[in-house]
């Protein structure tokens, strides 16, 4: 091949590879750093939407992974994110979700330099009475994730206002740690009842034990899977919720509006006397 022929490049790879070299804050001799505004011209160069190129850039500093291990294909993910897209900025997307974060699901949200916000369940003694408040009212499930990171990204720019791309993950590994858990005793639960009928019977029942594994595999999946489902619909109604610019509802604001006294009996009572 001659040194002067043109590699086609993969615009996919490059966007990629492009968004890691964003992602890390430290530049290696082997190693170029670029900044959002090379990105844009380089997705404008590919043909790449800025929507897309925002949205990218968010999963990016959410954490959602790129790729699939082992334990992803077998079990589940450890992740579970959405994204939606913000008629307002970031700073203001931001906001918007670290109240969401704070009071709907009771979590300590903090926004790091980069602007991703990184929100952990609390331990205080408030936080606790929070969350017994929350589970009553069916709020709060994010609380019971290990954490949650979210991003935002403006998309476009507009005479009228600006939109952003907001990216909200909740890392689920405890859960899926529970499920495996639950699986191995299921694996082991069938593996001691081949070995007793082994011992009863013939050796030629060991042959099963192999399905033992697969049984452990199959109850993780599914357990994992309803977790998985569970904190989806969870994410989604928070993303909903941002990007509709809706107040969020707090432990205490259903109990409030249901013991506000109403005056309109007295109105009447008054209208009655003579």
């Amino acid at each position: 091949m001659s040194n002067d022929e043109i590699i086609p490049l993969n615009p996919g790879e490059v966007l990629r590879r492009a968004i890691e070299l964003d992602q890390d804050p430290v530049v290696e001799s082997h190693r170029l750093a670029l900044d959002r505004h090379t990105l844009s011209d380089i997705a404008d160069e590919l043909g790449v939407s800025p929507g897309a190129l925002a949205e990218a850039i968010a999963g990016g500093q959410a954490g959602v992974p790129t790729e699939r291990t082992l334990i992803d294909r077998l079990v589940g993910p450890r992740w579970v994110w959405s994204s939606r897209t913000v008629a307002a900025g970031d700073e203001q997307t931001r906001q918007r979700l670290v109240e969401w974060l704070s009071v709907t699901h009771g979590l300590r949200p903090r926004v790091r330099h980069d602007g991703v916000i990184v929100a952990r369940k609390r331990r205080d003694l408030a936080g606790k009475l929070g969350s017994s408040l929350r589970r009553v009212q069916g709020l709060g499930e994010l609380s019971t994730v290990t954490r949650v990171q979210a991003a935002a990204v403006v998309s476009e720019k507009e005479s009228d206002g600006a939109s952003s791309l907001l990216c909200l993950a909740a890392d689920v590994s405890a859960q899926r740690k529970e499920a495996i858990v639950g699986g191995s005793a299921a694996a082991v639960g069938t593996a001691v009842v081949l070995v007793a009928v082994a011992v009863a019977t013939a050796p030629v029942a060991l042959v099963g034990l192999p399905v033992s594994a697969g049984v452990g595999a199959v109850v993780a999946r599914r357990s994992h899977r309803a977790t998985v489902e569970r904190m989806t619909d969870t994410v989604e109604d928070t993303v909903d919720g941002v990007a509709r610019g809706e107040a969020p509802q707090g432990p205490l604001g259903g109990l409030t509006r249901r013991l506000k006294p109403s005056r309109k009996p007295d109105k009447d009572a008054e209208a009655d006397e003579p």
